[in-house]
């Protein structure tokens, strides 16, 4: 079910993904894609409404089209696929967990264009500006590849475990999250800190503590803001000039996110919820049947496609 763009405008929050008037914590009208294997990442191709999922477990990459509920095509890895990322007609996979890893890049129709050498456990990629940057989460290093010639042009060690890379295109940085373990008079507790990269030299130009460990980072590009989830106490918005919070919002078990950059209206996932922060930060839940595991949202058609267990929910 389609919700376009001049219809937000007038309808509101309540038909932001999904038609009909539904109350907060009521159960979404859905419809369900299924497939063989439990899908753990998702990403959508804004211009053919089509969603890229992989199943880490089963080493599988499902492309599925969105407008008629069908599995178009499927790719089988030899190692384990980590997360799916799509700019424009190109789709990238970083692939293996304890090994040297790599990341294949497949064109739309899941053919593979190039397959780049990258350092142990690549867990996450963004594209932008020009490049594509992978973090290499048992290797302590953010990976930078010119998105022309798909050469990597350098490395940043940040000495700790990255797992979430986003590049401010606004800023031309590279903002990582990355953990960290510390001790303390009750037992061990984790934290992590956000590294700011420049994007044209590998330099950190600026890095900031978090109490928590960060489970997902976005950036809102029509709000200006980076949006932070965490699993204990829910979601910070982050001012990226001053670094500092300029909202929290309370949602325990936090998950991944994702935002519509044309509304600035965010998703985010918790368990058996879809939770949508709007442009103002006021969170709606809506409850799901089946747990999540990741979200994306077409930026056209205002649809979320949600992760689940051997289905898209939509």
């Amino acid at each position: 079910m389609r919700v376009y763009r001049f219809l937000y405008i007038f309808l509101g929050l309540a038909l932001l993904l999904y038609p009909g008037h539904v109350h907060s914590g009521e159960p979404l009208p859905i419809s369900e894609i299924s497939l063989q294997y439990t899908p753990t990442s998702i990403a959508v191709n804004h211009l053919d409404n089509t969603a890229f999922a992989i199943s880490e477990n089963y080493k599988i990459l499902y492309k599925v089209d969105l407008a008629t509920r069908a599995v178009i095509s499927s790719y089988i890895f030899q190692d384990k696929p980590r997360s799916v990322t799509v700019e424009g007609d190109r789709v990238y996979v970083p692939t293996g967990k304890d090994s040297n890893g790599v990341i294949h890049i497949f064109d739309k129709n899941l053919n593979i264009t190039k397959t780049i050498a990258l350092g142990k456990s690549p867990v996450s990629a963004s594209v932008g500006n020009g490049y594509i940057a992978v973090a290499c989460e048992n290797m302590n290093t953010v990976f930078v590849i010119s998105e022309t010639s798909l050469a990597t042009v350098y490395t940043v060690n940040i000495g700790m475990k990255p797992n979430h890379v986003e590049i401010d295109r606004k800023r031309n940085e590279i903002v990582v999250s990355a953990s960290m373990a510390s001790s303390s008079g009750t037992g061990t507790t984790e934290g992590g800190t956000l590294f700011f990269i420049d994007l044209p030299t590998g330099n950190i130009k600026r890095t900031v503590n978090t109490a928590q460990k960060i489970k997902d980072l976005k950036i809102n590009t029509l709000t200006d803001r980076i949006i932070l989830t965490n699993a204990v106490n829910g979601i910070d918005v982050m001012n990226p000039d001053t670094l500092t919070i300029s909202n929290h919002i309370e949602l325990p078990n936090a998950g991944v996110a994702d935002v519509n950059q044309s509304t600035g209206m965010a998703a985010v996932i918790s368990p058996l919820s879809l939770n949508i922060l709007t442009a103002n930060n006021s969170l709606e839940p809506y409850s799901l049947t089946k747990a999540p595991y990741d979200v994306a949202i077409n930026l056209y058609t205002n649809q979320a496609a949600i992760a689940a267990e051997n289905s898209i929910i939509l």
